[in-house]
C-alpha cells in the first residue's frame, strides 16, 4: 500500500496532535499531585507526620557520628623540640604527650 504525501501529512498531524494532548493531561495530572497545599487540606495529619519525618531525618543526617566527635574532642598535639634529659615546663606537661 503505497501512502500518498499528503496522507502520511495527515497521519504525522494527527500524531503530533495527540501527543500535545496526552502531554498537556499530563502536565495538569503533576501540577495536581503536586500541590502540597491540596495534599495538606485532604490529609493534614499525615503531611504533618511526613513533613516531621524528613525533619528528623534530616537533623540525623546533620549529627555527627560517634569518629567525629571523638576526633573533636582531642587536643591538639604541640611538638616542642626538647633536650634528651630535659624536663618539661609545667604548663606543657598537663597538655603534651612524651
Amino acid at each position: 500500500m503505497a501512502e500518498t504525501t499528503d496522507q502520511i501529512r495527515l497521519d504525522a498531524d494527527y500524531a503530533r496532535h495527540r501527543l500535545a494532548e496526552d502531554l498537556n493531561r499530563l502536565e495538569s495530572r503533576v501540577e495536581r499531585l503536586s500541590d502540597w497545599q491540596l495534599w495538606f487540606r485532604r490529609y493534614p495529619w499525615q503531611v504533618l507526620g511526613g513533613a516531621f519525618a524528613g525533619a528528623f531525618a534530616l537533623a540525623l543526617m546533620m549529627v555527627p557520628g560517634a569518629t567525629q566527635r571523638k576526633r573533636a574532642r582531642m587536643r591538639p598535639v604541640m611538638l616542642v623540640p626538647v633536650e634528651r634529659g630535659a624536663s618539661l615546663p609545667k604548663y606543657l606537661s598537663d597538655s603534651c604527650i612524651v
